[in-house]
């Protein structure tokens, strides 16, 4: 079975994408857990404030922008 991709999953994935960054280097990058940042992808765990902060910053975008997408259920 597909799980569907949920619309915060598909913009931090643009965004990596954009910036050209995988889970690895983004983790180098904003100081984060590689396993967080999968953890955050896989819809596992919803990112603390400080790491919203350190993502949005090393991928050159706002907090607002990255993460306040809704997922619709």
């Amino acid at each position: 079975m597909i799980r569907p991709v949920r619309k915060r999953h598909a913009v931090l994935l643009a965004a990596m994408a954009t910036a050209g960054e995988n889970t690895r280097s983004l983790s180098l990058k904003a100081g984060v857990c590689e396993a967080t940042i999968s953890e955050v992808l896989n819809l596992r765990v919803n990112p603390t404030t400080e790491t919203r902060r350190k993502l949005s910053a090393a991928l050159g975008m706002s907090q607002r922008d990255l993460f306040s997408v809704e997922d619709s259920r």
